[in-house]
């Protein structure tokens, strides 16, 4: 037997009685999250979701509800489950290079072809789902773990702290840049205020804050053509990967490096050390929200200084890995103290089908939202999204439920499987 033979015959897929509940508990809780988020950019206008005009005192149309909503929102979910969910890819491929090391296969090899369907799976759901694909993302910085892997902990550490400043950094500098940019909105007439697809987006000056983008991305999802739709969906694709590489991508490179360092702490086991870790977790977390709470009002009311925005936003690179931080201890604690074993049981079967919840997610929302399906783009307010995500993430947890009673992993866990280790594995239970 060769010795690539000998190491495909070593390094196989995690078996069922190895897994970590509380791990695939916190999988789970990440990929609700993430759709709380995620909702408000499949069911409204780009930038009406990354710079709402909400007003809390009513004026100008404004709505009460809808602001604490997006408040809401912006307090408790988000940033937080995109670093939880990052967290797990770190925690993910640490286990899997322990594992390979201690079989003497080649991790690299496997790790990149991992990566490189991931990617594949992250295109293909840009483009036909969701612009917002944190997979593609995923696929390029996940390359940084082949080193993460390799580093001490002595060494991670100020790793993270150096890539979190940064991303903290290069955020503000973009918003500055954003404040300063003169408002090049002009008067439109009859004609362009009508215009549609690409035309519009050339008229607009290619600014998806115009009114004359707006509209012709609300009218792309909710009359098509799907020429249209693609034109704009690509896009804001586009758009979202370069704000990546710029700002939030150093942070995610940063939780996945913290993935690495928390699979080797202490953060998972009941014993002394993994307790006293967590307790200082949640001690925290009401800061970190304090923190996220007064950065969210700011941001909202736009009634401070630009200045006053700065550096809220350099605290809250920090604020919302503490407040991430806090929910994964709480949760991990909770599932070591056996307490509600059936609903975090629950929750750990949609973890462990999150590449398969995360794209029906898009599946579903894609539904509810554009032309082809039931055509409510940009006619639902934020309660309704925040309601519609409550109800998709219970819709998740039954069907995740019911598969794994028959089948041991996900269908799309199961493509993975397939294509990473170039062998079909079994899908059916016994």
């Amino acid at each position: 037997m060769t010795t690539d033979e000998r190491n495909a015959v070593s390094f196989t897929p995690i078996k069922g009685g190895e897994r970590i509940a509380a791990l695939d508990a916190l999988r789970g809780l990440a990929i609700f999250g993430i759709l709380f988020v995620n909702a408000s950019y499949f069911g409204l206008p780009m930038m009406e979701t990354v710079q709402p005009d909400l007003d809390p005192a009513l004026e100008a149309g404004g709505s009460a509800p809808n602001w604490f909503a997006a408040w809401f929102v912006k307090t408790f979910f988000e940033m937080k489950f995109i670093s939880m969910f990052s967290m797990m890819f770190g925690i993910s491929a640490a286990l899997q290079f322990d594992r390979a090391r201690r079989s003497g296969s080649n991790f690299d090899g496997f790790y990149l072809r991992r990566l490189l369907i991931l990617l594949g799976f992250g295109v293909l759901h840009a483009v036909a789902f969701f612009y917002g694909d944190v997979l593609t993302i995923y696929a390029l910085l996940g390359l940084s773990l082949l080193i993460f892997c390799r580093l001490k902990t002595a060494i991670l550490l100020p790793i993270i702290v150096g890539l979190m400043t940064i991303s903290a950094f290069l955020t503000t500098g973009m918003m500055l840049l954003e404040s300063l940019a003169p408002d090049t909105e002009s008067a439109q007439t009859t004609g362009q205020a009508t215009r549609t697809g690409w035309d519009a987006i050339m008229n607009s000056g290619f600014q998806p804050q115009s009114s004359v983008y707006i509209d012709a991305e609300t009218i792309a999802h909710q009359e098509g053509p799907y020429l249209d739709l693609l034109i704009f969906r690509t896009l804001a694709w586009f758009m979202a990967l370069f704000t990546g590489v710029l700002t939030y991508g150093w942070h995610i490179m940063g939780m996945f490096a913290l993935g690495v360092v928390i699979k080797r702490s202490a953060f998972f086991t009941g014993n002394g050390a993994g307790a006293r870790l967590r307790f200082w977790m949640m001690l925290l977390l009401p800061l970190g929200l304090l923190i996220e709470g007064l950065a969210a009002w700011v941001h909202l009311t736009e009634t401070d200084s630009v200045w006053n925005e700065v550096l809220l936003i350099l605290a809250r690179e920090f604020s919302t890995v503490v407040v991430m931080l806090g929910y994964a201890a709480t949760l991990v604690t909770l599932v070591n103290m056996n307490v509600a074993s059936v609903l975090f049981g629950w929750l750990a079967k949609v973890g462990r089908m999150a590449l398969t919840n995360y794209l029906l997610e898009s599946l579903i929302m894609t539904t509810i939202f554009e032309y082809y399906g039931f055509g409510l783009f940009g006619k639902m307010s934020r309660v309704d999204l925040i309601l519609a995500s409550a109800v998709i993430c219970v819709i998740l947890t039954v069907f995740s439920v019911l598969w794994l009673r028959w089948f041991s992993r996900g269908p799309m866990e199961w493509l993975w499987r397939m294509l990473a280790y170039m062998r079909r594995p079994a899908l059916k239970r016994g």
